[in-house]
């Protein structure tokens, strides 16, 4: 929480934050095209559960975007789940 208050105190904070993600949703992308798509299922998943629980602006934005990666995998079947933990976490990610 302090931390957290320290970063809004920074008149970049916002552009920062959004770097940050820009960063991430690239890197992920990357595992991506190297056919890591497990892993990307994941990191896509963590990236929007933290971008809902970091304050900047268009956090919402951020989250919805790394969703919808999580949905287009889901799409293209290149992610197939064979743990019942990974689909109800998934779900309450939708839902």
């Amino acid at each position: 929480m302090l931390l957290q208050f320290l970063f809004l105190q920074d008149p970049k904070w916002n552009k920062k934050a959004q770097k940050i993600f820009q960063f991430c949703h690239q890197t992920i992308g990357a595992l991506i095209k190297a056919e890591q798509n497990e892993l990307s299922l994941r990191l896509f998943l963590q990236g929007a559960v933290a971008a809902g629980e970091i304050e900047f602006e268009n956090a919402e934005s951020v989250a919805y975007e790394f969703i919808s990666q999580v949905y287009k995998l889901f799409i293209d079947r290149k992610v197939l789940l064979c743990s019942e933990t990974d689909n109800i976490y998934v779900a309450t990610v939708y839902y």
